[in-house]
């Protein structure tokens, strides 16, 4: 019976509810489990047998710790990805387990396996975090004096970190059988940018991760509501903002490079230009970002400008250039560079204008001579014809 965790008769040697807590789950008995388990199997039991709420013998010993019996279910070649009600994994079941998790990823377990909503092990594995972190305060509150109380929830947090360590190296797209990469539902980008338990340095060696193992952030995830760009900006972290618009999606918008210039955002400035935006763009005021940053005072941004060529003699609607405009607000440093950088680019014209207009003296005599040449030769054959 397909039912049954034996093959013949429902109940043949026990029940389910005794193999799965009084077997795979007794860690007191860890190596008399194995043995039962062993012998039962050659009866016939079932190993990959879903009983509706625990799953696989496979996934109760992940979900519980049981890392021995977990090992030898393995090597007698249990499924790690066989999943019980609403689709759910030995692997999300067991992200509190930091080491359970590394094994079953070792043995094949699909980080990307959706249960029916469209959550990965990703999500059950931020939830874990999210629980641990809550617990560690609740403990650290009632028990202040309680330093056993206060690892153990210590050590349950790190546990999980380590499985979501895992989750996220191994969280790689999945190719199906028609050759197509299969979507995900959820925007495994917006899952982490949405963790509030997650400090944003992790939050962007995770995102960097993500796409280096194939994901791309601008994709459509029908089950997301926002894009990665929106989930960003609803965070209010200005790093995490920073690093998802210029470093994650690689945008190029010169409106972008002002706006950061006249703020001052240097490292945002820096890798827009990166992106290869275009320098000299201007805004409603004819103003460009290195008149912004001049105008602001931020030497190290106008600094940066100027070293991939802004163009300095550019001028605003006022007729302001960005010289002007860092004498007008004192900045004085600002303007020095500016000038020293004004000097080279007229330099650099002037030079670029006398070598283009030797080079139409030389194009222009070349074509003298050439008619020259032709003259001679129209001449000489007209004479041929008088003398003929």
């Amino acid at each position: 019976m397909k039912d049954s965790i034996w093959p013949v008769y429902q109940n043949q040697f026990c029940g389910t509810d005794w193999i799965y807590n009084h077997v795979v789950n007794n860690p007191n008995w860890v190596e008399n489990s194995i043995a039962t388990i062993e012998m039962w199997l050659e009866r016939g039991l079932n190993i990959n047998y879903v009983e509706p709420n625990k799953g696989t013998m496979l996934a109760w010993a992940a979900k519980n710790n049981r890392s021995k019996v977990l090992d030898f279910l393995i090597k007698q070649g249990a499924d790690v990805n066989r999943a019980r009600t609403k689709k759910i994994t030995p692997l999300m079941d067991a992200v509190w387990h930091g080491s359970v998790i590394s094994t079953l990823l070792k043995a094949g377990a699909i980080a990307t396996a959706e249960d029916e909503y469209g959550r990965t092990a990703l999500n059950y594995a931020l939830y874990a975090l999210k629980e641990a972190v809550q617990e560690q305060k609740e403990k650290a509150t009632a028990e202040p004096y309680n330093e056993y109380a206060f690892l153990d929830a210590k050590e349950a947090e790190g546990s999980v970190y380590s499985g979501l360590n895992s989750v996220i190296e191994e969280f790689k797209p999945i190719t199906g059988r028609n050759g197509q990469i299969e979507k995900l539902s959820i925007n495994p980008f917006n899952v982490i940018i949405g963790s509030k338990e997650l400090e944003t340095r992790l939050k962007i060696r995770y995102l960097k991760t993500l796409k280096s193992n194939g994901f791309d952030p601008n994709d459509f995830y029908p089950n997301s509501y926002l894009t990665t760009k929106e989930a960003a900006l609803e965070t209010k972290d200005k790093e995490l903002i920073s690093f998802v618009k210029y470093e994650l999606l690689k945008l190029k918008d010169p409106q972008e490079l002002i706006k950061m210039a006249q703020e001052g955002d240097l490292k945002s400035v820096q890798v827009l230009i990166q992106n290869g935006t275009e320098v000299d763009e201007t805004d409603q005021q004819s103003q460009t970002a290195l008149m912004k940053a001049s105008q602001a005072g931020f030497l190290d941004v106008v600094d940066a400008l100027m070293k991939v060529g802004a163009n300095v003699l550019l001028k605003d609607d006022q007729g302001n250039d960005a010289f002007n405009l860092a004498m007008k607000e004192g900045h004085i440093e600002i303007a020095k560079l500016i000038k020293k950088a004004l000097r080279e680019q007229i330099t650099q014209r002037r030079n670029l204008l006398s070598n283009t207009l030797w080079d139409m003296r030389k194009k222009r005599l070349y074509l003298l001579s050439q008619q020259g040449k032709n003259l001679i030769l129209a001449l000489g054959k007209e004479g041929q014809l008088i003398r003929d």
